[in-house]
């Protein structure tokens, strides 16, 4: 039989956001032809099996305009329809048993088994099907080509790997929510996923077991134990005589004299303006990390850019927080011409200094992109800055007003292997943060100002 006219059922599949159902409503009356009832009633339903026993090539079509809000389901009497079985004849009762009345005569008048015409495959309803086969939570859909579907470790539903957010490491609607599971961002200082609001609802973690809180117990009393003993052994050593009194006869184990404060020149309390005492060499200043910005090559073939859109900069920030105001002016042509080679459009750019003197470039993108020109901005973005004084590159993205704002960042000794990254996987294994500090902020106050629509 050709494929085209086996029978389907069309399922309109599980609608979870509001925006989906008013394009599905306007989808089921411009292409099936629904009143506005009809279709309002459909979409609230869903899941639905909207078309029953429609032939394969048509419903193909349907499929096609309605994607991705339909799935085809087959139908299993199709397939018995092509297997029909060939008449059975009857058993033929051997000429010995005709002669002989007198056997028994249940034995003799048993009629032959009738041909079991019933054998064939159950039917399966698209009810059925729609409670039998495992979807996605979040967008509905079934796994195809071989993917599996995985519980989400904060709601338990089953979610596919497009609904997964790895940042929150939970479905995304769970990270909406602003629920996120306790998972490090690299191998560098410790750092927990926020929200978008950088709020931190960790998930409670599984207790430990016996055999590991009785070790721990034990390391505890042992560092009682030690403690302990150095107190003893400090009372008993008494250096600074404040456990034993010292006899009036005994001179002192220190007999050299202090000069009086009065005896002291006046002017060697006074420090040069330039002194190391107000600024070590080890905190440059601005003009310090704007000479090492000024300096900084280009990625191959950004120099052959000239008519490049700008950048927003940023001037401004929350309380608490430094603008390098000259800074980010001095990379945002830069970074224009970088973005513009891509080619993606960025919709902020700032750099900042936190109050451990961490110096920050900030990098924005909210509308609509695809992953491919995500990864190739990080990875021209830090092979750019890794000469340069930056000491962290934080990245906000997200696919729309209505999706959550994402954070990622990475540490200046991870700009080299974060220029080598292809995949997901590898830009989440180089993410990290300078320390939980930094990250509080970056997650916090600096992603509402930097992440605002």
């Amino acid at each position: 039989m050709d494929l085209s006219e086996a029978l389907v059922d069309l399922l309109l599949v599980r609608l979870g956001r509001e925006e989906e159902k008013q394009r599905v409503l306007e989808l089921l009356v411009s292409e099936l032809h629904m009143t506005r009832e009809e279709a309002r009633a459909s979409v609230d339903k869903a899941p639905l099996v909207l078309l029953e026993a429609v032939p394969m090539g048509r419903a193909r079509v349907i499929q096609n305009r309605l994607y991705p809000f339909v799935d085809l389901l087959p139908r299993m009497e199709t397939v018995e329809d092509q297997q029909e079985e060939a008449p059975q004849e009857p058993p033929r009762v051997p000429e010995e048993e005709e002669d002989f009345g007198e056997l028994d005569e249940s034995a003799s008048h048993t009629p032959p088994a009738p041909v079991k015409q019933e054998e064939k495959l159950s039917v399966t309803s698209a009810s059925e099907e729609v409670l039998s086969i495992e979807r996605c939570h979040v967008c509905g859909r079934t796994p195809t080509g071989g993917e599996k579907l995985a519980p989400c470790r904060s709601c338990a539903e089953l979610t596919c790997r497009d609904c997964f957010d790895r940042i929150a490491h939970v479905c995304q609607k769970c990270a909406a929510d602003g629920k996120v599971v306790d998972a490090p961002l690299a191998r560098t200082a410790s750092s927990r996923p926020q929200s978008r609001h950088g709020s931190d609802q960790t998930m409670q973690t599984a207790p430990a077991s016996p055999g590991r809180g009785g070790s721990r117990n034990i390391a505890y009393v042992a560092a009682g134990v030690a403690v302990l003993g150095l107190l003893a052994a400090f009372y008993f050593l008494d250096p600074l005589r404040l456990f034993h009194a010292v006899p009036p006869d005994a001179e002192p184990a220190d007999s050299t004299a202090v000069a009086p404060l009065d005896t002291v020149p006046a002017d060697t309390l006074t420090l040069p303006p330039d002194s190391t005492a107000i600024q070590g060499p080890d905190d440059p200043g601005d003009e310090d990390i704007l000479s090492s910005l000024s300096g900084l090559p280009l990625p191959p073939g950004v120099d052959s850019i000239t008519d490049a859109p700008a950048v927003p900069l940023e001037t401004q920030a929350p309380s608490g927080i430094d603008v390098m105001a000259e800074a980010g002016e001095m990379l945002e042509g830069d970074l224009a011409r970088i973005a513009a080679s891509i080619p993606v459009t960025v919709d902020r750019f700032a750099v900042f200094r936190m109050p451990d003197s961490t110096v920050v470039a900030a990098v924005t993108i909210l509308h609509p992109v695809e992953d491919t020109y995500r990864y190739a901005l990080l990875r021209a973005l830090t092979a750019w800055l890794g000469e340069g004084p930056v000491d962290e590159l934080v990245f906000y993205y997200s696919e729309s007003e209505y999706y959550p704002v994402r954070t990622v960042s990475f540490v200046r000794a991870s700009f080299p292997t974060v220029s080598a990254c292809m995949g997901p996987v590898d830009f989440q294994n180089c993410a990290g943060t300078t320390n939980q500090e930094v990250w509080n902020i970056l997650s916090g106050p600096l992603q509402d100002w930097m992440a605002r629509y």
